[in-house]
């Protein structure tokens, strides 16, 4: 599927593209080589360690954190308005998963 998606993205780039009006700046290598090795890279191959290091369930919750995390940082880094009472109720909820999750893996522990 992937590759299909190359193919038919790429007949149409040399197609359509004007080549010789793409300026390509140093800056903009540098974001790429950050956003592909450090960002993704790292950071998948550190979630990646981590998911070994948990159980499932704090798995499944700690993965839905990501959504309050990155609006809270697009809050605070970028300026972007947010509700912040949606935001604190969504992580509360999760937070409460969280626990639950927690308690019940003590009690199977105890069983």
């Amino acid at each position: 599927m992937f590759f299909g998606a190359v193919l038919v993205s790429s007949v149409f780039s040399f197609l359509l593209t004007d080549f010789t009006a793409l300026v390509i700046t140093q800056k903009q290598v540098l974001t790429l080589l950050y956003l592909g090795i450090i960002a993704s890279g790292l950071g998948f191959y550190f979630w990646n360690i981590g998911v070994t290091k948990v159980e499932t369930g704090t798995l499944a919750v700690l993965n839905n954190l990501k959504i309050p995390l990155g609006i809270l940082f697009a809050f605070i880094i970028l300026g972007e308005s947010v509700d912040l009472v949606k935001l604190i109720i969504g992580s509360i909820i999760i937070l409460i998963a969280l626990s639950i999750n927690k308690r019940n893996n003590v009690f199977k522990k105890l069983k």
